[in-house]
């Protein structure tokens, strides 16, 4: 969520956040500001939610006598009995200077209206208009159709409006001279020629006898149609802050579609973004903007079984800004990076933007969960850190994280916080040590290394290293060293063949006091072939990444 404001004249109302309960039952949660009491304040501290009644938090920014300066609140949602607990919202206050233009803040940023041939015409629709501004700021306000006919309408077309007294907009349709379809239009305000948002209105039209939606005669669905509600046309974002995105989605007889799939894409090269389904057809989803670009379109597009895709774009731009941004599904595991769930305690790499004001990392052990200002918080617990910097970070994943489970991840760099995302835990996943061409790094007893001019023989004792192999007995805390004595072995076990034959493990856990690190030491089997054999190291059924080692008889 983010408060766009000017210092001294105050901010818009507050704004709502829905809680879904996506599992079964009931969802018992409690909200806390962990960081930003200072200027935002939350409402109610508990609620609960049902699969078919959702709750909701207020988020409303407190007046004060804050500089201008960018602000982040961190809200920390919980449940004990919920898998996925906690849950992380991001606040961010963008307090800008007094003088600066104020601009329009409509809402909602969109309306659907729908209605029947000979039916009733559709009650009007309100659009509140905010803004920062301790005095009245004139506006203009016209509707306009796709098709260019005269179906929409507001009222007023001018008026003022302010912090204290948003002004509000009445919208309405005429079903006049329309066919059965689907109508699209905009609600465009103006403060002036540069300070422009557009509300987007749909019109469903449903023909006539058609009093109920789908199934009903006269009316069988054949297409989709999408509203945006989440973002006005003409938007401008600045990089590394949160944007809400909704998008609602019926069929063309005015009916909710929730079992569609929905993904914005942007054309400014970020990443596309899954919008998950709420309620209602309602899709949604938070975009982090990347990159900065003064034009950019958002495109939304849909599809459902039986039923013919649609898409919907928006208009807008993104500005540079110095924010944190954890880019999604950018958490690998650091030996075997490739996207999938992460086991507890594994080492893994985090990728994102502006995470670190310098690189660097701790000189010592325990590792520490801050290191120059920057935090890792992954299901609620604070991350170990092997080194940080602006691109890139290394961490243990909390090995007290409960496997097969989703858990909210986020960066804290400052006082600034990155939108969170998510990743998937599981028992064990290796990543196995290999050089840049894929052979593996094999150790002897002496130290020395396989390599071509030494390879390894028949019989040879050899160690192995990896990360995530997951739980271990005895269990060791997330950071700290692994004991010598006794050692932490694997709870699950592995095999591993080499040249397909396999090999006598002698010892599979934690590496005696290293971090998050793992060992294997086996026997070369007897009776291999020469030559660079793969070697598979498979673990509760899950294999690690591809690796080989050159042996000579």
């Amino acid at each position: 969520m983010r408060f766009d404001g000017r210092a001294g004249h105050g901010l818009a109302a507050g704004r709502q956040v829905s809680i879904f309960n996506v599992g079964s039952g009931t969802v018992n949660w409690r909200a806390e500001i962990l960081a930003g009491r200072e200027w935002l304040s939350i409402a109610p501290a508990t609620g609960s939610a049902t699969p078919v009644n959702p709750n909701a938090l207020t988020l409303t920014p407190l007046p004060s006598g804050l500089g201008v300066r960018s602000q982040y609140a961190l809200v920390r949602i919980s449940d004990p009995q919920a898998v996925n607990s906690p849950r992380y919202l991001v606040a961010v206050l963008n307090l800008g200077r007094d003088d600066a233009a104020a601009l329009p803040d409509p809402s909602p940023q969109g309306l659907v209206f729908v209605a029947q041939i000979g039916g009733t015409v559709p009650t009007t629709q309100r659009v509140v208009l905010f803004t920062s501004s301790s005095t009245p700021v004139p506006f203009q306000a016209a509707a306009a159709t796709a098709d260019g006919a005269a179906w929409l309408s507001l009222t007023p077309a001018t008026g003022t409006t302010s912090t204290a007294q948003p002004a509000q907009l009445t919208v309405a349709v005429s079903l006049a001279g329309l066919r059965a379809g689907v109508y699209w239009g905009d609600v465009t305000i103006a403060f002036s020629s540069t300070q422009i948002r557009t509300v987007n209105v749909t019109l469903i039209v449903l023909p006539s006898p058609c009093a109920t939606a789908r199934a009903a005669a006269g009316c069988t669905p054949s297409r989709l149609s999408l509203a945006q509600t989440g973002l006005v046309n003409s938007f401008s974002t600045p990089a590394g802050w949160p944007v809400p995105l909704s998008v609602r989605l019926t069929d063309d007889c005015g009916d909710p579609v929730a079992g569609g799939q929905m993904v914005a894409t942007f054309s400014n090269g970020d990443p596309a973004l899954p919008m998950r389904h709420s309620q209602a057809g309602v899709y949604a989803g938070t975009w982090t903007p990347v990159r900065a670009a003064s034009q950019l379109t958002i495109t939304a597009r849909a599809t459902a079984p039986g039923l013919a895709a649609a898409s919907v774009e928006l208009n807008g731009a993104v500005t540079a800004n110095r924010a944190p941004v954890l880019y999604r599904n950018a958490v690998l595991n650091n030996l075997n990076p490739e996207p999938g769930p992460l086991a507890p305690g594994t080492v893994a790499q985090i990728y994102g933007s502006d995470l670190a004001r310098a690189p660097g990392g701790p000189d010592s052990v325990p590792l520490p969960t801050s290191f120059q200002g920057t935090q890792v918080l992954a299901g609620g617990i604070e991350a170990p850190l092997f080194y940080v910097s602006g691109s890139q970070i290394n961490a243990q994943l909390p090995a007290e994280l409960a496997p097969g489970r989703e858990h909210s991840i986020l960066v804290a760099a400052g006082s600034a916080y990155t939108t969170p995302d998510s990743i998937f835990t599981t028992s064990v996943r290796p990543g196995i040590a290999v050089f840049s061409g894929g052979r593996v790094i094999a150790q002897r007893p002496d130290y020395t290394l396989v390599t071509d001019d030494s390879p390894a023989r028949p019989g040879d004792l050899l160690v192995l290293y990896l990360v995530g192999m997951g739980a271990t007995q005895p269990i060791v805390a997330s950071g700290a060293p692994s004991p010598g004595s006794p050692l932490a072995e694997a709870t699950t076990q592995p095999t591993v063949t080499i040249g397909g034959r396999p090999a006598e493990i002698l010892f599979a856990g934690l590496t005696p006091f290293g971090v998050g690190l793992y060992q294997i030491n086996l026997r070369v089997p007897a009776g291999v072939t020469a030559g660079e054999l793969p070697v598979v190291i498979t673990q509760g059924g899950v294999s690690a990444n591809a690796a080989t080692l050159p042996v000579r008889n």
